[in-house]
């Protein structure tokens, strides 16, 4: 909430609140009124007075030689030159004449008509005092004073020369003399003394002005109303000035002027004062020239007749250096922005040039600017501008001092160096403290310094007393009355800076600014009523202020009403009338119209209150990067590096762009080259160069506190790009970013942790994540949820894991959204639910997360969590295929070997595809196809290959057919013995399959083992209870035979039932027979299990069904079904003989049957087949038991 302490500067420096701009003006008082007692009388001569004195003078009158010298010097009855007066006293003074020797001092002391020469000024004022005349021995006494002049610095000798100069009646020594006690700094600080000197000069000037001197009456005003030697009254010196200026004296008008411009003794009056300044500047006196200019120009009042009398000024050179030189600085402002003349960056130049070569701290300083910015038609020089800078520091000017320590701070001109830059601020901040002004840029600096051991040691302590001490000082003008340190107190008080946080305090001090239509008052109150900050939060009570603030034409709160209104989403088309009016406004500054010019980028680039334009958005966001906008300038890197902006892509120019950026000390802009010499875009590749760029971006961010550039540093420690692999620095880097911002640093810190290995720092790294997943950074969720998981440096936890694994899904990270699924389709530490796990393996999958597609399809194959359907399947196992995902390649493998297909030239892509990733099942796929030749050339070797590759894996399936090709000797050399080590390899690995053969080895004792039924009914139980069909057949056999086992009929019932339940032939039959037989007559049973074995197509369960039909044997008797089942048997080749005549017999039989059948119907009775039968040959063989 606090303003920007730099507006605050500029605001203080317009109010006469900067120590600075009051220092001018306390150079400026005394020896204004110094140069008028010197030049108190101006001779008043018509052109022919003027031409019979210059007539005397060229014959070698000194005294005339004097007063046409004095005519130069003032411009009186000639164009005024300080040349031609130099040259006049010259001849004067070389005569010996004292007077002209003062005089001829005083243009040598400040450089008037020639070079300033320190060292001749103090030779004449030596020879003029020497013959008597005060003001030279007051004079020496300052040179001693000052030490110059090729004299040294001599306390006492200067006190020497302003005595005797006192005792000879110079006023000008008893005004040194009262400021000397009054300093305290050359002598013992005495302000009795200075008290005593000030009333000598008072009671000389009353005296006088009493007796109607204009010229005393305003100096006894000026004693009146600064209370040197005689109590303080601004009525009176009201009194004084007013009796000076009734007789049109300047110097009375000039002060008059000033009492009504600021309210001293009479009620204020601008137009009063302008007026009184008019007058006076109107006499040729400069100050009052200046003043007026500044009040012609500042208030806009007439900005050409302000420059007017700023020339006027600079023209007649009549005043003191000093205000000389502020006049060229403000004609400098003048032609810099174009304010009353033709604006002239060159003339502009010219006049901050001469002000600086006069002194002027200020103009030094504006140079110094110029040459670090390029400013003004100069080419960038950060060297030059620091000399300039420390011209002005040398004065004592803190914001120059401040500068340097900039740029210490960034390396601009100098070698980089936080401890120079420290002490530069820490000297600034000293100047700003003792003159009364803590509330400067300084300090803050100093503060920010403190806080974070930039070039000094770190201390909250220190950084706490320098901010109480900012407070105390702003508060104190605040309490004056000032409406804008009103605001800035607010601030401190809202943010606890320097004074216990109070957002009461903050809300009164913001009132109190506010109530004086302060715009930057009310602005805070407005950004307090917008975020409901000590006050209740009210749109309408924000909107209100700022537009308060606005509509005075702040511009900043323009810029926040427009903000506000956008984030809001208020009146979006009214936000960008706002920035436009900023835009427009030509007294801008060029921060905040690259800011709104940036904003209003943004607005049309995404069609924000205005229709979308590519086109403007480039055009505003160029316009800001001219303006120096490093924002604006990283989104056209953005633009040319991702052709975005209908731009062409080109990555060079994003460089360019990213370069401003940087050369603003825009960290982001640094990664950003950093990250284009990692990669080679638009420039060769140099992972060094990266490093660089990303190493200087971190120093950045490391003073500013942030963390986003360090991350990029670390990652260069962590991978070894540019630099060597060093996971300390990789770590410290790592953490230092997330201590300042970046959360996923802890999640990186992590990781190294992991990297390094070990117990410990598993457990550093669960730390790490856990600060992380507090912060609720999901990448260190998720890792969080893997440590839980797997039980890496905490304890194992199910509902744990679920629980972060669930907290990164939530923020969008497909990783965790497909655990998130696995944990619910599992039931891991969550409550089982194939919706959930649907919903998220679907967020994981529609991020294109190719193992979530895939348990899309299997929810969609088998319609868990969501309807069957078998497209839906399809085309999310085809999505995750296309990513090479090899599960999903295996099923679309499987898709194309199916029935309904049957491609199997493109499911051995697929196979071949999976195979190429190592997955086993994918190999064994692709061996079977090649034995067997589906969809690639038969070649059994490279079978063996596949198999053999799978086999390597364990997997099960190719370990048996692999034992199958060694048993048969398919692409192989034949060996049994090979074929049991792969059975049994399978087997120990519980494979039903593998732990069948192995029993059918020691059952017959092949393959290097010996003969064991034992081990062999070991492994076909073992098989048989895993739902081995011809495992559980041959157990079923073990038990009837008591082979290996001890017989029981029970059990091997129980096993043949539990094959035949699977459809295994063998099993069906053998419970067909044990039902038909003369044991259990369960003809219906036995006929039941061969027609089970017939309908998979068995040829002996088709034979014996239809044997059923053909006696009624457990079934009705049915010739025809007979005769169906017998030629099913028939066409697979069974007993084809006795197939054919069974057929034959049958068909006979059913002709004679509808024979009989005609003949009854055509008789009209019932014909009954059992008197058929009765005597016939079938009798016997046909009588049921």
């Amino acid at each position: 909430m606090a303003l920007n302490e730099n507006e605050f500067f500029e605001n203080s420096f317009q109010n006469g609140k900067d120590p600075d701009f009051q220092k001018f003006f306390e150079v400026m008082s005394i020896p204004m009124e110094n140069l008028s007692i010197i030049f108190s009388q101006k001779p008043n001569f018509n052109h022919e007075a003027f031409s019979v004195l210059k007539e005397q003078a060229n014959k070698g009158s000194a005294e005339a030689q004097l007063q046409i010298g004095r005519c130069y010097q003032i411009g009186e009855g000639v164009q005024q030159s300080y040349k031609s007066a130099f040259s006049y006293y010259k001849l004067a003074a070389d005569q010996g004449h004292p007077d002209a020797q003062f005089y001829l001092g005083m243009l040598y002391d400040n450089g008037l008509g020639v070079k300033q020469d320190f060292e001749q000024a103090f030779y004449y004022y030596e020879q003029a005092a020497e013959q008597g005349r005060p003001e030279g021995l007051a004079q020496l006494g300052r040179y001693y004073e000052e030490g110059k002049g090729g004299v040294e610095k001599s306390p006492n000798e200067a006190i020497r020369y302003y005595q005797l100069a006192t005792d000879l009646g110079s006023l000008l020594a008893l005004n040194y003399l009262a400021e000397v006690y009054e300093r305290g700094d050359i002598v013992e600080k005495s302000e009795e003394k200075a008290r005593y000197y000030h009333q000598q000069i008072f009671q000389y000037e009353k005296e006088k002005a009493d007796e109607g001197n204009s010229y005393s009456q305003a100096i006894v005003g000026w004693f009146f109303e600064n209370g040197k030697g005689v109590e303080k009254s601004i009525e009176s010196a009201f009194h004084y000035y007013q009796l000076s200026a009734d007789q049109n004296f300047s110097m009375g008008l000039f002060h008059l002027a000033e009492c009504f411009d600021k309210g001293k003794g009479v009620q204020r009056s601008s137009e009063k004062a302008i007026s009184y300044y008019k007058m006076a500047a109107d006499q040729g006196h400069p100050h009052a020239e200046w003043v007026l200019a500044k009040h012609l120009l500042m208030n806009k009042i007439n900005e050409k007749e302000g420059v007017h009398y700023l020339k006027l000024v600079i023209q007649k050179r009549l005043c003191n250096r000093i205000l000389l030189a502020f006049c060229e600085y403000d004609l400098g402002e003048c032609f810099e922005k174009g304010t009353g003349i033709e604006k002239s960056a060159r003339n502009a130049l010219y006049h901050y040039k001469m002000a600086s070569e006069h002194g002027y701290y200020l103009a030094q300083h504006r140079l110094g600017e110029a040459y670090l910015a390029g400013e003004l038609g100069l080419k960038k020089s950060p060297e030059k501008a620091i000399e300039y800078y420390q011209l002005a520091a040398n004065q004592g000017h803190s914001l120059s001092l401040e500068m340097i320590g900039q740029c210490y701070k960034k390396g601009e001109g100098v070698e980089k160096s936080p401890e120079k830059a420290f002490y530069y601020y820490n000297l600034a901040a000293e100047i700003d403290v003792k003159n009364g002004w803590g509330c400067g840029t300084s300090i803050s600096e100093l503060i920010r310094c403190y806080e974070r051991g930039i070039g000094i040691e770190k201390s909250e302590e220190k950084a706490r007393f320098y901010q109480q001490i900012r407070f105390q000082h702003t508060k104190k003008e605040a309490d004056d009355g000032d409406s804008c340190f009103q605001a800035i107190v607010g601030g401190f008080f809202e943010n606890g800076e320097g004074v216990e946080k109070s957002l009461m305090s903050a809300i009164h001090y913001y009132h109190l600014s506010a109530s004086q239509n302060s715009p930057k008052g009310l602005l805070c109150l407005a950004e307090c009523f917008a975020e409901g900050k000590g006050i209740t939060q009210s749109f309408e009570e924000a909107i209100r202020y700022y537009q308060l603030a606005a509509d005075q034409g702040y511009l900043l709160a323009q810029s926040s009403l427009a903000q506000y209104l956008l984030k809001n989403k208020i009146n979006e088309e009214q936000a960008v009338h706002y920035f436009k009016l900023v835009v427009q406004n030509e007294e801008c500054g060029p921060k905040l119209l690259a800011y709104c010019e940036y904003q209003l980028g943004k607005c049309f680039e995404k069609g924000t209150g205005v229709k979308k334009s590519a086109h403007d958005a480039f055009y505003y966001y160029n316009l800001a990067s001219k303006h120096g906008n490093f924002i604006a300038q990283g989104r056209l890197g953005d633009a040319y590096l991702k052709g975005e902006l209908e731009l062409k892509k080109a990555p060079e120019k994003a460089i360019e762009y990213y370069q401003l950026a940087a050369n603003q000390g825009c960290s982001t802009s640094l990664e950003m080259i950093g990250q284009c010499y990692e990669k080679g875009e638009g420039i060769k590749q140099s992972p060094e160069k990266a490093f660089y760029h990303y190493n200087l971006a971190a120093e950045i961010e490391i003073e500013q506190g942030h963390g986003f550039s360090i991350y990029a540093l670390a990652r260069c420690y962590e991978l070894g790009i540019g630099t060597e692999i060093s996971l300390k620095d990789a770590i410290y880097y790592y953490k230092f970013s997330a201590d300042n911002g970046f959360s996923e640093g802890y999640y990186k810190v992590g990781c190294c942790y992991n990297e390094i290995g070990g117990e410990e720092n598993a457990q550093k790294a669960v730390a790490y994540f856990k600060m992380g997943a507090m912060e609720n950074e999901p990448l260190s969720q998720s890792e969080l949820a893997d440590a839980f998981e797997k039980g890496l440096g905490i304890e194992k936890s199910e509902s744990e894991a679920a629980k972060y694994f669930k907290l990164a899904a939530d923020q969008g990270y497909c990783y965790p959204q497909y655990k998130s699924g696995v944990y619910y389709e599992k039931g891991f530490g969550v409550e089982k639910s194939f919706e959930e796990a649907f919903k998220y393996y679907f967020l994981a999958a529609a991020q294109g997360l190719s193992v979530a597609q895939y348990c899309i399809g299997n929810f969609y194959e088998w319609g868990r969590g969501v309807e069957q359907s078998k497209e839906e399947s399809l085309k999310y196992y085809q999505l995750s295929a296309d990513q090479e995902y090899g599960p999903a390649l295996i099923k679309m493998g499987d898709y194309y070997t199916s029935d309904e297909v049957k491609n199997y030239t493109k499911a051995c892509d697929y196979y071949q595809k999976a195979a190429d990733q190592g997955y086993a099942e994918a190999q064994c796929d692709l061996g079977f196809h090649y034995k067997y030749g589906y969809g690639v050339e038969k070649n059994a070797k490279k079978a063996v290959h596949y198999y053999q590759l799978s086999a390597d894996q364990g997997y099960d399936r190719a370990l048996c057919n692999l034992a199958v090709c060694y048993e048969k000797g398919i692409g192989v050399t034949r060996s049994a013995e090979e074929a049991f080590k792969y059975f049994k390899k399978a087997a120990d690995q519980g494979d039903a399959r593998g732990q069948f053969n192995v029993a059918r080895f020691y059952k017959i004792g092949i393959g290097g083992v010996e003969k064991s039924l034992e081990k062999a009914f070991e492994y076909y139980l073992l098989a048989a209870d895993q739902g081995h069909s011809e495992a559980q057949f041959s157990t079923g056999d073990c038990y009837k035979g008591g082979e290996g086992v001890e017989y029981s009929k029970e059990k091997s019932l129980k096993y043949y039932t539990l094959s035949a339940t699977q459809g295994h032939e063998p099993a069906l039959i053998r419970l067909a027979i044990y039902y038909g037989s003369e044991e259990v007559r369960d003809y219906k049973k036995a006929c039941e299990y061969y027609k089970k074995a017939a309908d998979q197509g068995f040829a002996r369960g088709q034979f014996n069904v239809a044997r059923c039909y053909n006696y009624g044997i457990g079934v009705k008797s049915s010739l025809e079904k007979a005769i169906e089942y017998y030629a099913l048997a028939l066409g697979q080749e069974y007993q084809k003989d006795l197939v054919l005549k069974k057929m034959q017999l049958c068909k006979k039989g059913l002709s004679t049957c509808r024979k009989i059948v005609t003949y009854s119907n055509s008789k009209a009775k019932r014909f009954d087949m059992s008197q058929y039968f009765k005597n016939s040959q079938y009798k016997e063989k046909y009588r049921r038991k």
